[in-house]
């Protein structure tokens, strides 16, 4: 029952997040919580190569909350195409568009797949 993300990342280059669990993170208290992953491109002016690529494999996301699982913002746009695979979500009472409310990319290009809910 954290209060914040379980894992934030705000780095450059290619960032491989992977064989991870996080469990009941993001209880602020609030209706939509914050998300158990949450990734953004915020500029460095000291970064030579000023662009992120998230790749997220094999991580087990337990009970996020409605504000979602795995969100990569890249709302800098300082982000090439992401990708979330093979990781497991335990979400009871899932809906069944869950992807697309819980994986969350707003990074053009990007991919989601092989991921798997357990209600």
């Amino acid at each position: 029952n954290g209060t914040g993300n379980g894992i934030q990342a705000f780095g450059y280059g290619t960032i491989r997040i992977y064989n991870n669990q996080v469990e009941n993170a993001g209880f602020d208290r609030t209706a939509t919580g914050q998300e158990s992953v949450y990734c953004n491109d915020h500029l460095n002016k000291v970064e030579t190569n000023p662009k992120q690529q998230i790749i997220f494999n094999s991580n087990t996301i337990k009970y996020p909350k409605t504000r979602g699982a795995i969100r990569v913002a890249g709302y800098n746009n300082y982000s090439d195409p992401s990708s979330m695979y093979n990781n497991t979500v335990y979400l009871p009472n899932a809906p069944t568009n869950w992807q697309s409310l819980y994986l969350i990319t707003n990074v053009p290009r990007s991919s989601s797949y092989n991921n798997v809910v357990i209600r």
